[in-house]
């Protein structure tokens, strides 16, 4: 950074005469000099002030890069990268290549609420576990104290890069459910959960709902079946409702002329379009 400001120095004595180069810096014979000096000081002071304040990103940004690069060999079997140092522990690439301790702050129980499908009125509660799992070298979350419990969820969490997102998915026989959240704000993130609703015998449609996960530290949360009425239900209520739409975008086009006239207040009865 010194070096810099001694060459931006130099450059600028170039580039203007030595009457404004002296009237500039007032300084006697030798203004090359001083304004030389004086830049590469001020160059040395920025960055070092540089270094203490973000030398610790930037060695995390140089640790993500060599795992990333790791990832992308063992996933293509490029052998000319198997030589770069094992700096961190992280995920492979297909899931987000994250490095373990960038997504610790992540790890802890929650308390995880949404409508239930079949009666949105009742709102469904149950814990939540995002930890770390060795054997798959990956974020994973777990459910717990779920009332339905045959739905029990477990699966990996992927980590986009550079998003503030994180995509909770359960992939089994074929079946996938995918619940994707903002990182925790305040110990509350917020998002969408994309799944099969079974509304009626061996009707399956996909069905989407607003999720929220909010942090438990030391203390409990209702669990269960939350009605309206209950101690809990409006503080849950209340949490799902600001998620829309600042954290889930449902885009509709217009419906045709033809529609609307026939769903007018002029027709009866009214037209319902299912697609």
């Amino acid at each position: 950074m010194g070096l810099t400001f001694v060459v931006a120095s130099v450059l600028f004595w170039v580039s203007v005469s030595n009457d404004t180069l002296a009237e500039i810096i007032r300084a006697g014979h030798s203004p090359l000099v001083t304004l030389a000096t004086t830049s590469g000081i001020i160059g040395a002071v920025v960055g070092a002030l540089v270094l203490t304040s973000f030398g610790a990103v930037v060695q995390d940004k140089d640790a993500e890069d060599v795992f990333r690069k790791q990832a992308y060999t063992a996933s293509t079997g490029d052998a000319r990268l198997l030589a770069l140092p094992s700096l961190a522990v992280g995920a492979s690439r297909e899931i987000g290549a994250y490095l373990r301790h960038h997504v610790q702050d992540l790890e802890g129980k929650y308390v995880c609420f949404r409508p239930v499908f079949k009666t949105p009125d009742v709102i469904n509660a149950y814990e939540l576990t995002l930890r770390w799992d060795d054997k798959r070298s990956a974020l994973i979350f777990e459910e717990a104290k779920r009332e339905d419990s045959s739905h029990l969820q477990s699966g990996i969490v992927y980590v986009p890069y550079g998003k503030p997102f994180i995509n909770l998915v359960t992939a089994d026989q074929g079946d996938v459910r995918l619940m994707t959240l903002c990182r925790p704000n305040a110990g509350v993130a917020r998002g969408l959960l994309l799944t099969l609703s079974n509304p009626a015998g061996m009707h399956f449609t996909p069905a989407t709902t607003p999720v929220v996960l909010r942090r438990l530290n030391d203390d409990t949360a209702a669990c269960g079946f939350i009605k309206p009425g209950q101690p809990d239900y409006e503080g849950y209520s209340a949490g799902l409702q600001r998620g829309r739409p600042d954290y889930g975008l449902l885009v509709l086009p217009a419906a045709p002329v033809w529609a609307t006239v026939l769903n007018s207040e002029t027709e009866k009865p009214p037209l319902t379009v299912v697609g």
